[in-house]
């Protein structure tokens, strides 16, 4: 690996290399404990979960059972199951059935979600096989999705009855070929979209005997539905099958849902391995835009991807994980074995990441990796969780694994058991798709799945049951590593200002050269310009800063104590604070301040100087730095002068470097020469796209002197 010295446009000389260091989860988790009361005496199985919470203190999980010792008895059939908790999952409600026909019902009812709008309506849906849900309603023995509600957090439920509005008509089709496979999203704001798969050809104008994905639509909290359309609007015309789709939304109008396929007929094509596709809507699922292939090399791989999950935390950035056998991942062999992949987008999935390996260990690991769910916070934490099993079953015990990014999907920590007993226990814990992982406003996170592990809280034998752990991320945690921008503040939790004695509470001085070039921004990230909260101030050498005042997050107040401002208050850009930095070589002083008594706490504060360059490894890529184009969206071309830093050093000119090339639309540039000499290192020179008309090494006085022109890097 080549050391390489770098002369930044700051002037800064920083060093690259060394190894590769992936983050730590760094939550501490909780034992696993039985979310079903009845653990230690049921024999039926319990499994394929789901958990939502309102954030306001309630949470609820629901799953599918044949356990018939539910009240006066509910049958041995699969019914769905309910249980709630008010202590952030500590403890839990003895199961009770939620479908209300659960005690004369013979159909199987599976595969369940919930969802919440955080105003006292909860919305479940699942698949069933019931052919009578209630007077007039007979609707065959074909699956369909069925429907139930609740405004008093899952204490009561209302009866079932059918989402899809031709469930009494269509005849699709032998099991497993009608409509199943829902998954639920609402707004919060009074829109519901429900979207599964189905065989049944008769809608609309006819979509072929194909599987489809289909849409419904609720605007009165689930009490009715639109009638069933295709969401992908090529149903008409494909032949491939569009399976097992997930959905999310930002609550400001855009809508993705992705899912598998096999239709070949996308874009230029994509062949007939199974990918996966997305459609996005900005009318709430009204209309659909035609699919597109998410992951970016659907042209070119040949392995099946399955099963997508997607999240977005509404500022923006979505990410979508799935499991695949694909070897070939950004040109890093991982092997065959299922992984767990990710793709990642910052315009609201207008274009997207190419997939890389979510599980780190993903190039060295032999054992399968299988259907994840994802999570977020909304304010910087994302977490998947999935299956960890032996390529032949059956073998050793499945485990649960969890990993976690903070920086919107584009790195994820080393995966670690979420089931802490992954060492020890001889019992299968798995997750489904929709795996039961939610988390509240103040940081609470719960996760569940099924377990056949008989040694849980003295014993609840060998049947499969609801396991439960619980997490919080610490507040004040790791602070990212930055070579480019100077960390003024760590970030600091949430605390009740009342007990304050002055307005002050933490300050910090810097030495820093301004030029007339120069410009400066306050930022939650060092090496780039991203939204940051100071509450309720900051101050330079004694001015205040203008930043500020910021907007309460969604339910807020009450505030939260002694958890990430984020979870309080909402992030604003970051911020200019070049009128209050002096000309020439100064002390600066920063001042963080609180004058308003109610709460206080920062996300982490760094100073970043707008256009320079930073330097990555593996391979050794030169990085911009400019707030135009960063956020701005200003095209970002850049130029690239290099030489070897000994001839520098005897030279005392540029008069032997040579040009690395000019980088055009792109941010990045990759170095790829031979290491230099022992002893010896390169230096570059870069002028790029930048608020202000630079030259190479941001000087004012524009391109340096002594630079050759056009001779190019050997």
């Amino acid at each position: 690996m080549r050391k390489a010295l770098v002369v930044t446009a700051l002037g800064a000389l920083v060093w690259a290399g060394g190894p590769q260091v992936f983050a730590q989860f760094e939550a501490s988790i909780t034992d696993p404990q039985p979310l079903n009361g009845n653990a230690g005496t049921d024999n039926g199985k319990d499994e394929r979960l789901d958990l939502a919470t309102d954030g306001s203190g309630n949470w609820v999980a629901v799953w599918m059972s044949d356990e018939p010792a539910i009240g006066g008895g509910i049958g041995t059939d699969m019914d769905i199951l309910v249980a709630r908790s008010t202590d952030n999952g500590t403890s839990w409600s003895a199961p009770q059935a939620l479908n209300t026909n659960a005690d004369t019902d013979l159909g199987a009812d599976v595969e369940v979600d919930i969802e919440t709008d955080g105003a006292g309506n909860w919305v479940v849906v699942w698949w069933s096989r019931e052919a009578d849900i209630g007077p007039g309603q007979g609707i065959g023995t074909d699956e369909d999705i069925l429907v139930a509600r609740s405004t008093d957090n899952g204490a009561s439920w209302s009866t079932p009855e059918a989402l899809n509005t031709n469930a009494r008509t269509d005849v699709c089709c032998s099991p497993g070929g009608g409509d199943s496979g829902q998954a639920l999203a609402t707004d919060r704001a009074g829109n519901w979209v429900t979207v599964w798969h189905s065989l049944e050809a008769r809608i609309g104008g006819g979509i072929g005997t194909d599987r489809d994905i289909l849409v419904a639509r609720s605007t009165d909290n689930g009490a009715s539905w639109t009638d069933p359309e295709a969401m992908n609007t090529n149903a008409g015309t494909d032949s491939g099958n569009d399976e097992n789709p997930g959905i999310a939304t930002d609550g400001a109008g855009t809508w993705i849902t992705l899912w598998h396929s096999r239709e070949a007929a996308i874009g230029g094509g994509i062949g007939t391995d199974q990918d996966i596709l997305f459609a996005q809507t900005t009318n709430n699922g009204v209309s659909w835009s035609a699919p597109q292939a998410l992951n970016t090399n659907a042209g070119t791989d040949d392995s099946d991807d399955w099963y997508p999950q997607i999240t977005t935390d509404a500022s923006g950035n979505w990410v979508a994980v799935w499991y695949s056998r694909e070897a070939d991942i950004g040109g890093e062999n991982i092997g065959t074995d299922m992984d767990i992949l990710v793709a990642h987008s910052t315009d609201n999935g207008a274009t997207w990441s190419a997939p890389q390996a979510l599980n780190t260990n993903a190039a060295t690991d032999v054992l399968h990796d299988r259907e994840p769910h994802i999570t977020t916070d909304g304010v910087g934490n994302w977490v998947v969780v999935w299956n960890l099993q032996e390529v032949v079953l059956p073998g050793p015990d499945r485990d649960v694994m969890v990993s976690r990014s903070t920086d919107n999907g584009a790195s994820w920590s080393a995966p670690q058991a979420l089931n802490t007993n992954a060492d020890t226990d001889t019992g299968d814990d798995v997750v489904f798709r929709s795996a039961g992982l939610a988390v509240d406003r103040a940081g609470n996170w719960v996760a569940a799945w099924e377990s056949q592990e008989p040694a849980i809280s003295g014993g609840i034998g060998t049947d499969r049951d609801v396991l439960v752990a619980r997490f919080v991320f610490p507040c004040e945690g790791f602070v990212n590593d930055s070579v480019y921008g100077k960390l003024l503040f760590a970030p600091r939790c949430t605390l009740d200002a009342a007990g304050l004695v002055q307005d002050l509470y933490d300050s910090a001085t810097v030495g820093i050269s301004r030029d007339t070039s120069d410009s400066f921004y306050l930022s939650s990230e060092g090496m780039s310009f991203a939204p940051l909260i100071v509450d309720d101030a900051i101050h330079s050498n004694g001015q205040g800063s203008g930043l500020g005042p910021y907007g309460n997050r969604p339910g807020v107040p009450p505030f939260f104590f002694g958890v990430p401002i984020e979870h309080n208050l909402v992030a604003l850009p970051a911020h200019d604070v070049t009128s209050l930095i002096p000309m020439g070589s100064s002390q600066v002083l920063f001042e963080l301040m609180d004058t308003q008594r109610v709460i206080y706490g920062n996300t982490e504060v760094y100073l970043v100087r707008d256009c320079g360059i930073y330097l990555d490894k593996d391979p050794d890529t030169l990085h911009w730095v400019s707030h135009d184009v960063e956020i701005v969206g200003f095209q970002s071309n850049i130029d690239v002068v290099t030489g070897v830093i000994s001839a520098l050093r005897s030279d005392q000119d540029f008069s032997q470097a040579c040009d690395l090339g000019s980088f055009i639309n792109t941010t990045q540039a990759v170095d790829s020469r031979p290491d230099p000499p022992v002893g010896d290192g390169y230096y570059y020179l870069v002028s790029g796209t930048c608020a202000s008309p630079i030259g190479y090494g941001n000087s004012s006085a524009g391109p340096r002197t002594g630079l050759p022109s056009g001779t190019a890097c050997p």
